[in-house]
């Protein structure tokens, strides 16, 4: 049940810092969205370090995994806020929000016991969020084919890396305290993005963009320690649920702007009922 609970959260947690991060990137660039985001993100991260009583990752093999989160949670964030930058909301999140059903393939691949009905549920989850990715009509009149399908391949390979730092983030998560885990992104963060920013003076800042900055430092933070709270409990059911932000980023869209069309609301429905199967299930 923690598992459903956690996941459903970290859904809304991030489908709020996925329409912040979209903002924020179309205002100063991708890369410095990220670098302030993570730089923010870890300023957060550091006094609840410094209250958490629990020994610290020691074990190589902890630290290896935590590596592998910071460095996938990167890797993620650039490709997906550049997706986010140029493409539409309803279209790259639900591709984005694929990382959910690669981190819960991972994690069965890996081992990790769960039912043929489960797994079934999770694959009509997944068709659902893909049927949101159908791009909707007139796009192609707001950006151009080249736009659309950079976007898209953004988005694809952002979900690949993504998938990989879930399970990373989740696998850690059963030997590490969870603000350890939630950190770990932010570090190699500050490390690789914001600090060569600082460095080389590219590091951009518009007064615009300061609400959705610190809103998403600090949601983005709240999201990890959720997902990893769940994934203690099982990191396929918490991976699949909490991709379930692009519909919900989706449906905020399209009320704010970005509209969808009638098969995107379809898989909306999909996703909405296999969510709550699988929160049956778990009951």
């Amino acid at each position: 049940m923690i598992a459903v609970v956690a996941g459903l959260l970290t859904a809304v947690i991030w489908a709020l810092a996925t329409l912040s991060a979209a903002r924020a990137s179309r205002i100063v660039g991708p890369l410095s969205a990220i670098g302030w985001v993570v730089l923010l993100g870890l300023l957060v991260s550091i006094p609840l370090l410094a209250l958490d009583t629990t020994p610290g990752p020691s074990d190589p093999v902890d630290l290896v995994w935590l590596a592998v989160a910071g460095l996938g949670y990167v890797a993620g964030m650039v490709l997906g806020f550049s997706a986010l930058a140029g493409g539409k909301i309803p279209v790259v999140a639900p591709i984005l929000s694929t990382e959910g059903a690669i981190a819960a393939t991972i994690a069965i691949l890996a081992g990790e016991a769960v039912g043929l009905p489960l797994i079934v549920l999770l694959a009509i989850l997944t068709g659902g969020v893909l049927l949101t990715a159908f791009e909707p009509k007139g796009s192609r009149a707001d950006t151009s084919q080249e736009s659309y399908r950079r976007s898209v391949a953004y988005a694809i390979a952002g979900a690949a890396a993504f998938g990989v730092a879930l399970y990373a983030a989740g696998h850690a998560s059963s030997s590490v305290p969870l603000v350890w885990v939630a950190a770990a992104g932010r570090v190699a963060g500050v490390a690789l993005i914001t600090l060569p920013l600082v460095a080389t003076r590219r590091l951009r800042f518009k007064r615009a963009a300061l609400p959705f900055l610190l809103f998403s430092g600090v949601i983005e933070m709240l999201g990890m320690l959720t997902f990893a709270w769940g994934s203690q409990e099982s990191i396929a059911v918490t991976a699949i649920l909490a991709s379930q932000f692009a519909v919900i980023a989706a449906i905020l869209a399209h009320v704010m702007g970005e509209r969808i069309e009638a098969r995107q609301w379809v898989g909306v429905v999909v996703v909405a009922v296999g969510v709550t199967a699988i929160t049956i299930s778990r009951l």
